[in-house]
């Protein structure tokens, strides 16, 4: 068990490491609630961004992603992209679960923006740390 309460994955907790700690304690809260919830990423090197830039997954090259974040040179991602895994192994990108995670997120009073919420670009399993709230 997870120090609060819910299975640890392996992949998602390799992945935080490279997170912001205001985005680590967001996604184990929201695991708490949805326990497939899982991490697609966080930090993105350069090479990751350009390619996520050029095929269009991206509205931002690097280093202009909050995925880009480092503190004193070490990766520490201000956004994450989140999916759930059903019983099968297949990996779910649900708008509906998409919206609700973000309604869940305001109503527990992160300042955390959603990709969804958007005008220009609806990224929607994308996550990050509002601009407007102090970083770790």
């Amino acid at each position: 068990m997870h120090k609060n309460g819910v299975l640890p994955c392996t992949t998602c907790e390799l992945k935080l490491e490279e997170a912001d700690p205001i985005l680590v304690g967001w996604f184990w809260n929201m695991k708490l609630k949805y326990p497939d919830l899982h991490v697609a990423w966080s930090y993105r090197g350069e090479a990751d961004q350009h390619a996520d830039f050029l095929s269009g997954k991206s509205k931002l090259d690097y280093p202009n992603s909050k995925h880009n974040n480092t503190v004193n040179g070490k990766p520490s991602s201000l956004a994450l992209d989140v999916f759930t895994l059903d019983s099968a192994g297949v990996a779910h990108f649900n708008p509906d679960f998409y919206e609700q995670l973000n309604e869940d997120t305001i109503a527990e009073g992160y300042k955390i923006t959603w990709g969804g919420s958007w005008q220009t670009f609806k990224d929607l399993d994308h996550y990050q740390i509002a601009d407007d709230q102090p970083v770790a």
